[in-house]
């Protein structure tokens, strides 16, 4: 009888517990699961997008090798990211009927007016607590993760915990609004510290509202702490399972901040809005190392107006 995608996966994981450290094993694929099986494809399925793409580069081939052994044939197991399902809306009786129907991962409440067409504020805590408190207890009797859209205001995330809610997604029109001009800085600053003030009152943060692939890479720099799902004890094993490699015998510090900023560098491909551009590289001319990246790889290289000349077959 054919196997089923998760009894496959479970050999393949019996099999890998003899090549591989059971931290390795505990971290990054015992969380996986195999989610299809056809025609020769298997689908492993990862909590988050990082934990995919290590486990692509880290562990494949030999998941590939061992289904050989295994299986008797070599099945491609691509990895991806396990997508989350949030619903997000203003918690009236339709929009909670629905939550309680779909049981979706999170929940994020939205203080909209019923003839609003779009999110134009956050929560008022702690003036809204009294509406909200019996809503995010119900919410997460039934096991969903309860986010509550804010405004960028710091004083007001310990008041968002002491509802009840698991993380809050902050209203960035005011941002997108400043993205560009002379105040994006102080806005971004403003934004920054509101979600430190959360981390310190032990809540997730999300962000959201016209963010789009010109303006998020920005605000992502500058927000450090708006990450998706497991991401931040993720980069913390990461790190973990980096030091443990080969190269023990260079400088912990060194390495764990190199890998740090690898994960976190603009990669290829990145679109760029002008001004990041600018900006990236006025940074990157006010490093020690500009020519560069942290692990000693050249990023930049001198071009003369000879070859210049010479590759376009000019004579000016």
């Amino acid at each position: 009888m054919e196997q089923s995608a998760k009894e496959t996966w479970k050999r393949l994981l019996d099999q890998a517990r003899a090549r591989l450290p059971e931290p390795t094993l505990r971290t990054w694929l015992e969380p996986a699961e195999g989610v299809s099986l056809e025609n020769g494809l298997l689908v492993v399925a990862t909590p988050d997008q990082f934990a995919a793409e290590w486990n692509e580069s880290k562990h494949a081939k030999l998941l590939s090798q061992l289904a050989a052994e295994t299986l008797g044939r070599e099945l491609i197991a691509p990895l991806r990211g396990r997508v989350e399902y949030n619903i997000e809306g203003d918690p009236r009786p339709d929009l909670l009927d629905l939550v309680h129907r779909v049981r979706p991962d999170q929940c994020t409440l939205v203080p909209d007016d019923p003839a609003a067409l779009t999110s134009d504020h956050g929560w008022n805590l702690p003036r809204d607590a009294v509406r909200l408190k019996p809503v995010v207890a119900e919410l997460k009797a039934l096991g969903i993760r309860v986010s509550l859209f804010m405004d960028p205001v710091p004083e007001s995330m310990a008041h968002a915990r002491e509802a009840g809610a698991d993380r809050v997604e902050l209203y960035t029109e005011p941002y997108v609004r400043a993205f560009g001009s002379g105040d994006e800085r102080a806005i971004l600053e403003q934004y920054a510290e509101a979600a430190r003030a959360a981390q310190r009152a032990g809540l997730g943060v999300n962000a959201g509202h016209d963010l789009n692939r010109l303006n998020l890479p920005c605000f992502l720099r500058a927000v450090p702490a708006v990450l998706r799902g497991d991401e931040p004890r993720r980069l913390v094993e990461a790190v973990v399972d980096e030091l443990g490699g080969p190269r023990g015998g260079e400088p912990a510090l060194d390495r764990a901040l190199a890998f740090v900023a690898c994960r976190a560098a603009v990669k290829a491909n990145t679109p760029l809005a002008r001004e990041e551009m600018e900006r990236l590289v006025a940074d990157l001319g006010a490093t020690a190392t500009p020519y560069f990246c942290p692990h000693g790889r050249p990023i930049v290289s001198r071009v003369s107006l000879h070859d210049i000349r010479r590759e376009l077959k000019r004579t000016w």
